[in-house]
């Protein structure tokens, strides 16, 4: 299966074109290349099987409660802060929670193809 243009996914998505420059773009997407090295390298198997189960399992909720709310970067918000909010383990890297979600969007693991 190929993965489909961003433009098309983020219109299938509901998701705006100043959260996904703003934010996806200008933020998360510098890191996406050290996510990908990190996943191809074999010494890192269990983590890269981790976290393609999160991804199917975050998609399957995502498709099921997607109508709960409006633009796309509100499933992102909801996800993070269900993840981060009162995780002391998380602190100082928070934001690499994002950018994962963000990753898995990108490459077209949650959300709408």
């Amino acid at each position: 299966f190929d993965k489909v243009s961003l433009g098309t996914k983020n219109k299938k998505n509901d998701l705006s074109h100043d959260y996904f420059a703003g934010e996806l773009v200008s933020r998360s997407l510098k890191d996406f290349g050290k996510i990908q090295y990190f996943l191809n390298d074999p010494i890192n198997k269990d983590y890269k099987d981790y976290f393609f189960d999160s991804a199917a399992e975050l998609n399957q909720l995502i498709a099921v409660k997607r109508d709960s709310f409006g633009v796309f970067e509100e499933v992102f918000l909801f996800i993070y802060k269900k993840v981060c909010d009162g995780n002391n383990e998380l602190k100082g890297s928070k934001r690499h929670v994002i950018t994962l979600l963000h990753f898995m969007y990108a490459e077209c693991l949650i959300g709408k193809k």
